[in-house]
């Protein structure tokens, strides 16, 4: 019984270490290459065309939209 209660006990020692100490440098670190991730994409050739190929469809949908029509 005594083993249960110090099993338990280092349980809610785990968990508060964890989310006052682990957590915010899990955050962290998720954040840190969510930022890099985003910047080395910004770089790639291929998703720079993608961006491209999306906007001349969207100016494309909205110019022939915007027409009059003469009917």
């Amino acid at each position: 019984m005594l083993f249960l209660f110090f099993i338990f006990l280092l349980t809610i020692a785990f968990f508060k270490g964890f989310f006052k100490f682990v957590l915010p440098i899990l955050i962290a670190l998720f954040l840190f290459k969510l930022i890099f991730a985003s910047f080395s994409l910004l770089f790639n050739f291929n998703f720079l065309g993608l961006l491209l190929g999306a906007a001349f469809i969207f100016w494309l949908v909205r110019t022939v939209s915007s027409q009059k029509r003469n009917y």
